[in-house]
């Protein structure tokens, strides 16, 4: 049993997955009321916000403001990951390797329907990226400083190519969640990491806020 397996019981963690999934969808906080309407089970939004209070202490979600719901933290969108990406074992990884023979092709899908930015890592740069535009739709780029943190954080990326070879010693896949990123700029941001048939790497990069399961589903079945 892992430390989140203990940390999180079912309930806990059927919660938090629904809250992470609204707060990548929606952008706002996610109220009490919110989850009784989307849970299986019966539960009251008192109830609801006893898990908040115990997911709270346990470092998985923050309340923004005092009359606000919840919002995610890195923990739990790790946590969020981690349950999602077990389901698929191998599949992701053979997948990606598929449609990089057709990169230009994987690029332009990764922008339009995903809007995320995506390029490869070779030789201590960042060749053909893709996907700014689309990206910058997203409203936490409406304030200037995100758009420069973001921009830092991609130059930085290759920089720190030596950092995401080494955490793909063991498979061809690794989603990389805020400050699990070597830099100063990725508190907000993450990137999606595969090996290429050429050891060069392929990235998928963003907010921290990217929607995991439509990149994963995306890699899959489109």
């Amino acid at each position: 049993m892992t430390v989140k397996q203990q940390e999180i019981t079912s309930r806990e963690g059927e919660i938090l997955n629904l809250l992470v999934r609204s707060y990548i969808h929606t952008a706002t906080p996610v109220a009490s009321v919110h989850i009784t309407k989307k849970i299986k089970r019966v539960l009251s939004p008192a109830s609801v916000r006893n898990v908040f209070k115990n997911l709270s202490t346990k470092g998985y979600v923050k309340q923004p403001h005092t009359s606000s719901g919840r919002i995610p933290t890195e923990k739990a969108y790790r946590f969020f990951v981690d349950s999602i990406v077990g389901a698929y074992g191998d599949e992701l990884e053979d997948a990606l390797l598929l449609k990089q023979r057709d990169l230009k092709n994987l690029q332009r899908h990764i922008a339009m329907k995903l809007h995320l930015v995506s390029g490869i890592l070779g030789r201590g740069a960042v060749l053909g990226t893709m996907g700014f535009e689309q990206l910058f739709t997203e409203p936490e780029f409406s304030e200037q400083n995100m758009v420069i943190q973001f921009g830092r954080f991609l130059d930085n990326i290759s920089k720190k190519q030596s950092y995401y070879t080494k955490k793909l010693s063991r498979k061809r896949v690794t989603i990389v969640i805020g400050k699990e990123n070597p830099t100063l700029e990725s508190n907000n941001m993450s990137v999606v990491v595969s090996l290429m048939e050429n050891n060069e790497l392929f990235y998928t990069a963003g907010l921290m806020r990217m929607d995991y399961e439509r990149i994963i589903d995306f890699f899959i079945r489109s």
